[in-house]
């Protein structure tokens, strides 16, 4: 698994504190993050924030696969409404129901924004209050 770690690691560069919350992680999570994470963008300096949320929701559904269908979805929503790693990180933090709220519902008044961030975290909070 250190090996495994290593690649994963150097795939997605991420702070000391993003690291050691995943090696602390069970078996399990490790193997299924290792498996399934997969940010919007290749090529980053600093994973840390994503790689976090994604351990965390690992975590708290008990190492549940999310689906990859969703996961694409995802993807395309982020091309398609550009945000910054704060935004992503606070959706990507939520239940999945509110993501899967979020990505389906967002309209914004315009198409072809630079920067979604203030709407999207906006709309991200009224789902998460009214329960997804």
């Amino acid at each position: 698994m250190a090996g495994s770690l290593e690649e994963f690691f150097e795939r997605y560069p991420a702070d000391e504190r993003a690291q050691a919350y995943l090696q602390n992680s069970s078996e399990e999570v490790v193997q299924r993050v290792l498996a399934d994470f997969k940010p919007p963008r290749e090529g980053e300096s600093d994973y840390s924030g994503l790689l976090t949320a994604f351990v965390k929701r690992v975590r708290s559904r008990g190492a549940v696969l999310v689906d990859n269908a969703f996961g694409h979805e995802l993807d395309d929503f982020f091309k398609r409404y550009p945000v910054d790693d704060g935004a992503k990180e606070f959706l990507l933090s939520k239940p999945l129901e509110v993501q899967r709220t979020v990505a389906q519902e967002f309209k914004p008044p315009r198409e072809g924004e630079e920067d979604y961030s203030a709407l999207l975290m906006s709309f991200a909070k009224r789902c998460h209050a009214l329960g997804g």
